[in-house]
């Protein structure tokens, strides 16, 4: 009787600590897609047109415009591609995609990441 409770007891404390290391693996995601979204917000805010963004990029096809440190643990980037679509489709001139990561950090380690990209075309005023 005793080690079939020793047994359940195991058992239990193995099934619970899964469960946690489940919970804090879904919480540091979520913090990197806050993260992510908040750097979408970042560009909506700044109201940048096709224009200054093919400005601001010069020749290249892409543009790192922002990088964003939020504390200690949190931090975004958002790149503007002009050439390739997220399945490398081929972008027409006005269309660019806007792409933030987020991660979420602990120490020195990126523990977790998320990614938004979202379409951006001057022939479609729906974005």
């Amino acid at each position: 009787m005793g080690m079939l409770l020793t047994g359940l007891a195991i058992m239990l404390f193995q099934s619970s600590n899964l469960d946690m290391m489940i919970a804090a693996n879904k919480r540091r995601y979520n913090h990197a897609a806050f993260a992510a979204q908040s750097g979408m917000n970042h560009f909506a805010a700044l109201q940048f047109d096709y224009d200054q963004l093919k400005n601001l990029a010069g020749n290249d096809l892409e543009l790192n415009l922002i990088r964003e440190v939020m504390g200690e643990k949190h931090s975004y980037e958002v790149t503007i591609k002009f050439c390739c679509g997220r399945l490398g489709e081929v972008l027409q001139p006005g269309q660019y995609y806007v792409q933030s990561t987020g991660w979420y950090k602990r120490n020195t380690n990126h523990e977790s990441s998320a990614t938004y990209q979202s379409f951006y075309s001057l022939d479609n005023n729906d974005f």
